[in-house]
C-alpha cells in the first residue's frame, strides 16, 4: 500500500508536458501531441486588402484545430475554418467554411544539427457554405522541421504541397497544386512568455498564378501550464497578398 501511494504521489507531482502549439504562426511544429491527450486551439483571424475593385475585409472564427495523441509520434487532427465573412463597400457575405481531417507523424528528434522532423498530411472536407467551400476534398502534405538553437532561439520552417479547388468564370471548378514554404524565428524572451518572427508564402505550381508571400510576427503567453494565449500581426509583400492581417487565439490542452 505504501508504494502504490508513492507511485501515485510522484505522477501527481510531476510536472505536465510542455504545451507546444501549431498557432498563431503558420509554420505547423514537428512537435506531437502525447498519447491521451486532447489539445485545442482556437482563434480569430481577420485580414483586409484594397485593389482597384475596392476595399475588402475578411474575417473567419473560430479558426479551430482540435489534437489528439494516439501514439508517441502520432496525432489525429481535426480542424474547421469558423464562420467566414467577406465584405466589400455595401456588400458582405458569410457562411460556414470547410472542415479538414488529417494526421501528424513524428518522424526523428533533433540530434545535433539534425532537426527535429514531422510528417503532415489531410485533407479537407467540403463542409462549409456554398460561397466559402472548395466543393471538393483537397489534399495537402507538408514536412515540418525545427532545430533549438540556443536556450532561447529556435528556428523552424514547412515545405508543402496543397491542392486547391476554385471556380472559373466559366462556372466549372479546378483543381491546382499550390506550394507552401515558411521559416520562423522563435524566441523565448521570458519563463511564460515567447516571440517569433516569420517568412511564409505559396505559390502554384503550374504558374498560373503569381506568389502571394507574407511577413508576420507575434507573442504568445502561458496563463496557465496548460493554457495559451497568442496575438500575431502581419504584412503582405506581393502583390498577391493581403495588405495585412492579425490573429487572436488561446489554446489549452486538457489534463489526464
Amino acid at each position: 500500500m505504501f508504494c502504490i501511494l508513492s507511485v501515485i504521489s510522484i505522477r501527481a507531482q510531476a510536472p505536465p508536458p510542455e504545451l507546444i502549439t501549431d498557432r498563431p504562426d503558420r509554420t505547423e511544429s514537428s512537435y506531437v501531441v502525447p498519447p491521451g491527450l486532447w489539445q485545442f486551439e482556437l482563434g480569430w483571424g481577420h485580414g483586409e486588402v484594397s485593389d482597384e475593385g475596392g476595399h475588402s475585409k475578411f474575417d473567419q472564427v473560430p479558426e479551430s484545430l482540435v489534437r489528439y495523441g494516439l501514439l508517441d509520434w502520432l496525432e489525429l487532427r481535426i480542424g474547421w475554418n469558423g464562420i467566414q465573412s467577406q465584405s466589400e463597400s455595401n456588400e458582405r457575405l458569410s457562411g460556414a467554411g470547410d472542415s479538414q481531417l488529417g494526421v501528424k507523424v513524428g518522424l526523428w528528434d533533433q540530434s545535433g544539427l539534425k532537426p527535429q522532423a514531422a510528417l503532415l498530411a489531410g485533407v479537407s472536407i467540403p463542409s462549409g457554405s456554398r460561397q466559402f467551400s472548395t466543393r471538393r476534398t483537397d489534399p495537402g502534405i507538408r514536412l515540418a522541421l525545427s532545430n533549438d538553437l540556443t536556450e532561447h532561439l529556435s528556428l523552424g520552417g514547412n515545405l508543402g504541397v496543397a491542392w486547391e479547388s476554385t471556380e472559373e468564370e466559366t462556372g466549372d471548378r479546378d483543381t491546382r497544386p499550390r506550394g507552401l514554404y515558411t521559416l520562423a524565428l522563435g524566441i523565448s524572451a521570458f519563463e511564460k512568455t515567447g516571440f517569433f518572427i516569420e517568412y511564409f508564402g505559396d505559390t502554384a505550381l503550374n504558374g498560373s498564378s503569381r506568389a502571394a508571400n507574407h511577413f508576420d510576427g507575434g507573442v504568445t503567453h502561458l496563463v496557465r501550464p496548460n493554457v495559451q494565449l497568442d496575438f500575431a500581426l502581419g504584412k503582405g509583400l506581393s502583390h498577391e497578398s493581403l495588405d495585412w492581417f492579425f490573429t487572436l487565439g488561446v489554446s489549452f490542452r486538457l489534463p489526464h
